[in-house]
């Protein structure tokens, strides 16, 4: 059975039908997106870990164009494990998928001997089967098996898994240090370290950052100054990022998470998994939408 792709984007619907003109587009944004903040070494291996934007396509042109220009310049990885931000509650901290995602340039099929290996290592801690559902409706999986397949071929496996809430780490009653204690993000951490360290596989943060403005539930509105302050806040979080997982919770804490960062779960995973890891910013990027009254942030950044 495959997982049929619901992806809420006019350029994916428009291009179902035609993947050449889909395949065109994408190889546009890798072309025009801009040079990285940060410079990024000739890589002889792909990147260990990589943080990618899971925003619509148009938005996230640049942020899509810096990640995919990296990757597609460096060796393949036989498998990409996705830990994509759930949008929706979760009744556990991960949810593993082991359908294939059919996309319009075909189909990204599952590495289920990894899948089940990560299935029977949290067997006893956590239940990654309970929320499958949760992936239905999900696009920041979905988006990345798109670009996957657009740079390398029906080659690519993946491990999808989908990232829980850890807002009680970060604006409740427990610390961002008891977030590392915690057994079914201890156990996932550990299992990525492990599949990073011995296999051809590749950690990938689906993950955008603040999202911000009325439609978020923020009283003001969209202005220049406060798009700067999200600025300013969340570059402390990528840096607190580039130090340790924990150091971006503690960032996040800092201000309760006030800018309402979705990527945190799988951000924190992602740090978790490649403890001391040297990074490069490749881009930050704000996407305003006035009409819609909001804003939302994402970035791309390399984990060596």
């Amino acid at each position: 059975m495959k997982l049929i792709l619901r992806i809420c984007t006019v350029l994916v619907c428009v291009c179902i039908l035609c993947p050449a003109a889909l395949a065109a587009d994408l190889a546009d944004r890798i072309r025009e997106a801009p040079p990285p903040e940060e410079a990024v070494p000739s890589l002889e291996a792909f990147p260990r870990g990589m943080i990618v934007p899971h925003i619509d396509f148009h938005r996230g042109a640049a942020g899509y164009g810096q990640c995919y220009r990296v990757l597609r310049a460096a060796p393949a990885p036989d498998t990409v494990v996705v830990v994509g931000t759930a949008h929706v509650p979760m009744r556990e901290r991960f949810c593993l998928c082991e359908k294939d995602f059919d996309t319009p340039l075909g189909p990204v099929r599952v590495n289920r001997d990894l899948a089940g290996s990560i299935r029977r290592a949290l067997a006893p801690v956590a239940d990654v089967d309970r929320d499958v559902l949760a992936h239905r409706g999900e696009h920041s999986i979905e988006l990345q098996a798109v670009w996957l397949r657009h740079i390398y071929g029906e080659a690519v496996r993946i491990v999808p898994i989908l990232a829980g809430s850890i807002g009680e780490f970060i604006e409740g009653d427990r610390e961002p240090g008891d977030a590392v204690r915690d057994p079914a993000i201890r156990a996932m951490a550990d299992c990525l370290t492990g599949s990073a360290a011995t296999g051809n596989v590749m950690i990938m943060a689906s993950a955008d950052l603040s999202h911000i403005g009325p439609r978020f539930g923020d009283r003001r509105e969209i202005s220049h100054t406060f798009l700067g302050q999200v600025e300013v806040a969340d570059r402390d979080y990528l840096e607190a990022v580039a130090l340790g997982a924990v150091d971006g919770l503690d960032s996040l804490a800092s201000h309760n998470d006030l800018y309402h960062v979705c990527g945190s779960a799988s951000i924190f995973v992602l740090g978790l998994a490649l403890p001391g890891a040297q990074t490069h910013l490749l881009g930050y990027h704000q996407a305003v939408t006035p009409e819609m009254r909001q804003a939302v942030t994402f970035a791309g950044m390399v984990f060596e």
